[in-house]
């Protein structure tokens, strides 16, 4: 297992020099397709926004009279799911502090490899 790591790692450190120069030119010329095109961008989300704010006008009325009704179904559905919340909260946090010790190997063993990969690349 350990020489399939050491096999993954160095295969991305002999790839990154090549892929580096080519991440960058793929950047740039994403960029570079934005600037060109800024002005579709901007009138494209206007546009968006006041088909946003002229369905949100439209809807006021209907909201206005809904809010009881809306109020009301919130309130019942958070009383209803109240006591699910509660144990799944209670859940989640004994899963959490039994796991505590496993996620703290395992973030100290990727801690160690990281730095074992940065000192390996200083010595090449």
């Amino acid at each position: 297992t350990m020489q399939v790591i050491t096999t993954v790692i160095d295969g991305i450190a002999d790839a990154l020099p090549a892929l580096i120069p080519a991440v960058v030119s793929a950047l740039l010329d994403a960029v570079q397709a934005i600037i060109d095109n800024i002005g579709v961008f901007v009138e494209a989300g206007v546009k968006l926004i006041l088909a946003l704010v002229d369905g949100v006008v439209q809807a006021i009325p209907v909201l206005i009279q809904k809010i009881p009704v809306i109020v009301k179904s919130v309130i019942d559905a958070l009383k209803n799911a109240l006591p699910t919340l509660i144990d799944g909260v209670k859940q989640l946090i004994s899963a959490l502090a039994k796991a505590l010790p496993e996620i703290i190997t395992a973030t100290l063993i990727c801690r160690a490899m990281m730095k074992e990969v940065v000192l390996w690349q200083k010595l090449r």
